[in-house]
């Protein structure tokens, strides 16, 4: 028997629990505590040990923080990122030393695509999958033609806007414009200013604490009620919902989860979550229970 199959796993976390992205970030820990607990922190009868390093959402300290779970701590198995961008920065690092990684949230789409490694398994979705989705909701059942956009300036929002644009565009729509705004953005308004008033509706890829200002200004700038809003499921996770009021209601947005799923499965793992942490999971959370199974 190796080293390696003897005493504790140890898993290592590097993803955000400060900055934009902090709320889901913090999501993201619920989840995979919430199941090492449940198992009583042991697989195949060794103890887990799980060390969590916060990246802030920037990627050169994803990069540091990999780095010391692997050449430190000697982590078996490491959990990287949140944001896209985190994703792609760490990726070059794990497949030059063969560290078995889970990219859970980030959906960076060449990471199982043209810089695919077979030391990196993905529990989560790709960029643009789910915009492929909306963009057909969107044509053949709501009827829209004309969309503007407007989205986070950084891997994931541009990948998520590919893919909507594809789809949309292919069954007959039009994408009129297209608006980025940085990551980060406190003050919406000079993009808002820019959105053309002759479309069908409004088309947002906005992250963590962007989405919830963007949500906010986008009401009190006038648009909500003239111009419908359609975006990624992110834009209205469970993670941002809580700090939301009524300026979220009507937005139609797509997502592979939603606290409402009603499986059994599902049904027990909100539950557990409502009893631990007193709130409905986001997808940041049952993302991260998955990759714990």
């Amino acid at each position: 028997m190796t080293a390696a199959q003897q005493g504790p796993i140890r898993i290592g976390g590097a993803w955000p629990l400060t900055g934009t992205v902090a709320a889901s970030g913090k999501d993201m820990l619920n989840g995979f505590e919430l199941y090492l607990d449940e198992i009583k922190r042991t697989m195949s009868g060794r103890r887990v040990d799980f060390i969590i390093e916060d990246t802030g959402g920037i990627p050169a300290n994803t990069i540091t923080k990999a780095r010391k779970l692997v050449e430190r701590d000697r982590v078996h198995i490491l959990i990287a990122g949140l944001l896209a961008s985190e994703g792609y920065a760490v990726r070059d690092y794990v497949h030059r030393f063969r560290v078995p990684t889970v990219m859970s949230i980030p959906a960076a789409m060449d990471l199982t695509q043209r810089l695919r490694s077979p030391y990196i398994v993905r529990t989560g979705w790709s960029s643009s999958q789910n915009s492929h989705a909306l963009a057909d909701y969107a044509y053949s059942k709501l009827g829209y033609r004309k969309v503007a956009v407007i989205a986070d300036d950084y891997a994931h929002g541009h990948e998520e806007v590919g893919g909507f644009v594809r789809v949309f565009q292919d069954l007959g729509g039009c994408v009129v414009q297209k608006v980025w705004n940085p990551l980060g953005t406190a003050d919406f308004g000079p993009y808002l200013a820019q959105l053309r008033k002759d479309v069908d509706a409004i088309y947002a890829v906005e992250v963590g604490a962007d989405a919830i200002r963007f949500m906010k200004q986008y009401q009190e700038f006038g648009l909500k009620g003239r111009f419908p809003l359609i975006g990624t499921g992110i834009l209205t996770d469970e993670s941002l919902l809580r700090s939301m009021g009524d300026e979220a209601i009507g937005t139609i947005t797509a997502l592979q989860w939603s606290a409402a799923l009603n499986t059994p499965a599902a049904r027990r793992f909100v539950e557990a979550s409502e009893k631990r942490y007193g709130t409905d999971p986001s997808y940041y959370a049952e993302t991260l229970y998955t990759t714990g199974r």
